[in-house]
């Protein structure tokens, strides 16, 4: 079958197992299926960063329109080291900190985040992590054993040179799923 074989393949690739990989038609898909999957209450908080893709960045107001939630950016420069990165997070996390939400390369500069050692910052306070991987998959090497986000939405499409309307989901084994 020709969708298991997808998803065997692309957790070969990512290091993840098949069982955590969902099939989507792009990366945007994958993340609004985790943003709009949680069960978001008034006054909960997702954090990202003022350098997202549109898709993310959009998504994360319309919440704030739909639900009540408050959508905390945090600024974060270009050429920002890792660990002015990684304040700028620690600096934004609140007790509401519901979410965070960050892209794994930043389309706009090429900016790489920390994501293993964010991911490791959040989970001490039991804060799952969404990854917009739409720069990365194909790109640069992707191990999400390693990084151990939660979820991780990406695209067949750019750096993969699939079909459009190409991409997937990764939902780490252990990490509630809101679907």
């Amino acid at each position: 079958h020709l969708s298991n074989e997808a998803k065997n393949e692309t957790a070969r690739l990512l290091h993840a197992k098949p069982e955590e990989i969902l099939l989507t038609h792009s990366t945007t898909e994958g993340v609004n299926i985790i943003l709009y999957g949680i069960g978001w209450q008034t006054g909960d908080e997702i954090l990202t960063c003022n350098l997202e893709h549109p898709a993310l960045a959009l998504a994360a107001k319309d919440l704030e329109a739909r639900h009540g939630v408050v959508s905390r950016v945090v600024e974060v420069e270009p050429q920002a080291e890792e660990s002015e990165i990684i304040e700028a997070v620690v600096a934004g996390i609140t007790q509401k900190t519901r979410l965070i939400a960050l892209s794994h390369i930043q389309y706009s500069c090429g900016l790489v985040m920390p994501v293993r050692q964010i991911t490791r910052i959040a989970h001490e306070r039991d804060i799952p992590v969404l990854v917009d991987g739409a720069q990365s998959v194909g790109h640069i090497a992707v191990d999400l054993e390693s990084l151990r986000c939660d979820y991780f939405a990406f695209s067949g499409q750019k750096w993969l040179m699939g079909p459009q309307g190409t991409g997937g989901l990764y939902i780490r084994t252990g990490s509630s799923a809101p679907i």
